[in-house]
């Protein structure tokens, strides 16, 4: 009889993810997680990735406001594709906004579109 010895991830493996900042529009990458926006100087539009190419079904990424712009300057999220037929962000091509200081949104891909949870 063989058994087979289960992965274990370590604490610091669970507890990392990859974190990026910024204060530009934005286009997020498949390998990127939690999204920080810092110090907005304008409205700012982060572009989710396609949900169809290299975004496995629960796919899970996090956009943040960490310094409390967004109540002055609106955070557009908008899912993948040009003005008109881009992926839905919870069944609205025009995507989520956050408009809150020190907002947030978590989104998830269903392998089609991205929803808010």
């Amino acid at each position: 009889m063989s058994f087979i010895t289960p992965s274990v991830p370590t604490l610091a493996s669970v507890n990392s993810v990859r974190y990026t900042f910024t204060d530009q529009d934005f286009q997020v990458l498949p390998g990127q997680y939690m999204i920080s926006c810092l110090g907005l100087s304008q409205s700012r539009t982060i572009t989710m990735p396609d949900a169809t190419v290299d975004i496995p079904m629960g796919k899970v990424y996090i956009i943040k406001d960490e310094t409390g712009d967004a109540g002055t300057f609106d955070l557009n999220v908008v899912g993948f594709g040009i003005v008109g037929s881009r992926q839905p962000i919870d069944q609205e091509e025009t995507g989520a906004v956050i408009n809150s200081s020190k907002g947030s949104l978590t989104l998830v891909s269903n392998g089609v579109s991205w929803y808010l949870v």
